[in-house]
C-alpha cells in the first residue's frame, strides 16, 4: 500500500500553513456574515432608555377587569435626548428594506428606542402643508370618530385628547430649537356646568406640571391650541377640589357626546398637523 505522505517528499510548514489559512478563511467569512445579519437581534437590541412594563403586575389586573375595559398602569417616560439640530439640516431617513443592519425591517417585536418615536426632518414643511390643505378640503372624510357604544365599548375622545398631549410633550423635549409651548397654570379644574369633567385633576402635563395650553411650530411660525375637556381658563384652581372625580358619561347623541367629540377632533387635526 503506498503511504499517503512518501517519505522521500519534504514537508514544507510554511506552506502547511498557507494552506490552513486560505481553509480557515470562508469558514471565518461565513462566521463574520453571520454576526453582521444577527447583530440587530442580539443582547444590544434593547435600547438604555427604554421602559418595559410590570408584565406580572399588568397579568393580574388584567385578569380581573371588567368586558371591555382596561386598566392602567403607573408608567414614567424615561429622560429624551434633544435634538438640537434646525429641521432643515436634518436629512430624511432613507427606507431601505434590502439592506441589513439599522434599516432592516422587523415585526416591531423589539422594544422601540424613545428618541426614535418620532423622527422629524427637513421635508417636515412639506408634509404640513399637505396635511393642512387636506383637512381643510376633505374634512370627515380625512378625519372622523366613532361613538361609544354603550355597553361594549367606549368612544376613543379621551384617548385623543390624551395623544395630541403626549405628542407635544415629547416633541418639545426631543426638537427644543422647532417647537415651544406655554402652560395653563395649574392642573385642578372647579366644577363647570357645561363639562363632562366637574371636578377633578388633569394630569396631561409631564412630570407634574400643568398641561399644555399651546404649542409653537417656529420654523413656520404658526400656532396650536392643544384641547383639554375644559374650555375656560378660569375653570383652573389651585388648590383641588373637594371632590377629585372625573368620570363622565358619553351617551352618544348626548349634549356630552357632542362636546367631547368637538374636542377630539381638534385633538386629531393638531396631532396630524405636528
Amino acid at each position: 500500500m503506498m503511504p499517503l505522505w512518501p517519505a522521500n517528499w519534504p514537508i514544507d510548514i510554511d506552506s502547511l500553513r498557507i494552506a490552513d489559512t486560505v481553509l480557515a478563511l470562508p469558514l471565518l467569512v461565513a462566521i463574520l456574515i453571520s454576526i453582521y445579519f444577527l447583530s440587530p437581534y442580539l443582547g444590544g437590541a434593547r435600547s438604555r432608555n427604554t421602559v418595559v412594563p410590570n408584565a406580572k403586575r399588568q397579568a393580574v389586573l388584567s385578569k380581573h377587569r371588567k368586558f371591555g375595559e382596561w386598566t392602567p398602569i403607573d408608567f414614567s417616560y424615561p429622560e429624551i435626548s434633544r435634538h438640537d439640530k434646525d429641521l432643515e439640516d436634518i436629512q430624511p431617513i432613507p427606507y431601505r428594506p434590502f439592506k441589513p443592519g439599522s434599516y432592516h425591517v422587523t415585526m416591531g417585536i423589539r422594544p422601540m428606542p424613545w428618541d426614535e418615536w418620532i423622527e422629524l426632518d427637513n421635508e417636515y414643511a412639506a408634509y404640513h402643508r399637505i396635511r393642512s390643505h387636506r383637512l381643510h378640503t376633505r374634512g370627515p372624510k380625512a378625519l372622523a370618530f366613532l361613538p361609544a357604544k354603550v355597553g361594549v365599548v367606549n368612544s376613543a375622545y379621551e384617548a385623543a385628547i390624551e395623544l395630541v398631549h403626549e405628542l407635544a410633550e415629547y416633541l418639545i423635549r426631543r426638537y427644543p430649537a422647532t417647537f415651544r409651548v406655554t402652560r395653563h397654570t395649574s392642573n385642578y379644574i372647579a366644577s363647570l356646568s357645561d363639562s363632562p369633567r366637574k371636578k377633578g385633576r388633569l394630569d396631561y402635563g409631564w412630570d407634574g406640571a400643568p398641561a399644555i395650553k399651546e404649542i409653537t411650530v417656529i420654523p413656520l411660525g404658526v400656532t396650536y391650541d392643544l384641547p383639554l375637556p375644559v374650555d375656560d381658563e378660569s375653570a383652573f384652581v389651585d388648590k383641588p377640589p373637594q371632590s377629585d372625580a372625573g368620570d363622565h358619561t358619553s351617551d352618544p347623541g348626548s349634549t356630552c357626546d357632542v362636546f367631547w367629540k368637538g374636542i377630539a377632533e381638534r385633538a386629531m387635526k393638531v396631532a396630524a398637523l405636528l
